[in-house]
């Protein structure tokens, strides 16, 4: 049987073929507790969860909305919040660019 974390290293690793973008980020949602999690693997380090708002980033906006958004230029939305939507990325403190160049996001709630 798949555990959670198999599933999402599958997902992470499979859907860039089919939707050609650079990286996935998966968020669990915790509608009670309102709040998005995210599995961060550390190599040799143990697994943590990272916990931020359901009403934070475009990632709490679908998951609270139920229906998938894209961003074609990050810098457009204001919901977009780099530490949750683009995590591991690095942003120009003041004109706002990543540095590996992300521009779009797709976001899709599985549920």
């Amino acid at each position: 049987s798949t555990n959670i974390k198999e599933f999402i290293e599958i997902i992470q690793a499979k859907a860039p073929e089919f939707y050609k973008v650079q990286r996935v980020n998966i968020y669990m949602c915790d509608h009670r507790r309102e709040e998005i999690y995210q599995i961060v693997s550390g190599g040799d380090k143990p697994d943590v969860l990272v916990f931020y708002s359901n009403q934070s980033g475009i990632a709490g906006k679908v998951s609270n909305v139920g229906k998938s958004f894209i961003a074609n230029n990050v810098q457009d939305y204001h919901q977009f919040v780099p530490e949750i939507d683009d995590p591991g990325e690095t942003y120009h403190p003041v004109t706002g660019l990543s540095k590996n160049g992300t521009v779009n996001i797709l976001t899709v709630p599985i549920f």
